[in-house]
């Protein structure tokens, strides 16, 4: 195991059990992230891309506390190409312990 591999018992305080996202106008996107009950604290990166792999929007929750995280993306681009991709990625000191991604369909 290499210094930068989390321990199991770390790597399951990080889990993200579920990701989804729902696009809800041209510049919204819905979001909700349920972590493993327990969980260390820890921050999560969130990104958004077009199908061009062009950043849409980003935003980082610094020391998640909450089991489930419900907020809005505000897509900062115009004309993003379709369909989207939410990535969520779980660090803790700068070590990233889990990245899950979902791709979101024009509803």
């Amino acid at each position: 195991m290499s210094e930068n591999t989390p321990k199991q018992s770390e790597a399951c305080n990080a889990s993200i059990l579920s990701l989804s996202g729902k696009i809800q106008n041209d510049q919204k996107v819905s979001v909700e992230i349920d972590l493993c009950e327990g969980h260390a604290s820890f921050d999560l990166e969130l990104k958004l891309t077009d199908a061009t792999g062009r950043l849409v929007s980003r935003s980082t929750i610094m020391d998640s506390m909450d089991r489930h995280i419900r907020f809005t993306l505000h897509i900062r681009t115009q004309n993003p190409r379709h369909p989207l991709t939410l990535t969520c990625s779980s660090i803790q000191e700068e070590t990233i312990y889990e990245t899950k991604s979902i791709i979101l369909s024009v509803p």
